[in-house]
């Protein structure tokens, strides 16, 4: 994770992902900490969401459930898109309460902004 993380810091999103691409070909399964500072490396140039969906849906077929970190990667990544933020509102209120169903939050993200993100990630919010 330190290897990821010290890639985002630098701004350096595809040395981070590749970092993470390359421990899950050695046969290693990363931590939690490794998957997160992937995902929060995909806000650099950008916003790239793609990435993003595809680091988390990689991190729950591993095993590997998200966190609170992981949920506040989204949403930098969501933020670094750009004009993204009323349409993450309800993803917010979702995972603040718990009382809002976490798909239906996705369901509207994704109608309203064009998104495609992986509901079975996003419902273990």
């Amino acid at each position: 994770a330190a290897a990821i993380t010290a890639c985002d810091q630098g701004g350096r999103r595809e040395e981070a992902l590749a970092v993470l691409r390359r421990m899950e070909r050695c046969g290693l399964v990363p931590e939690r900490e490794a998957y997160n500072a992937a995902m929060w490396a995909c806000r650099h140039g950008g916003g790239d969401v793609e990435a993003m969906r595809a680091t988390g849906e990689r991190m729950m077929r591993h095993g590997v459930s998200p966190d609170r970190r992981s949920y506040n990667a989204v949403l930098a990544v969501l933020a670094a898109r750009g004009g993204m933020g009323e349409e993450a509102l309800p993803l917010l209120q979702a995972y603040v309460d718990r009382t809002v169903d976490v798909q239906t939050a996705v369901l509207l993200l994704e109608e309203s902004s064009g998104l495609i993100t992986s509901h079975a990630w996003a419902a273990q919010l």
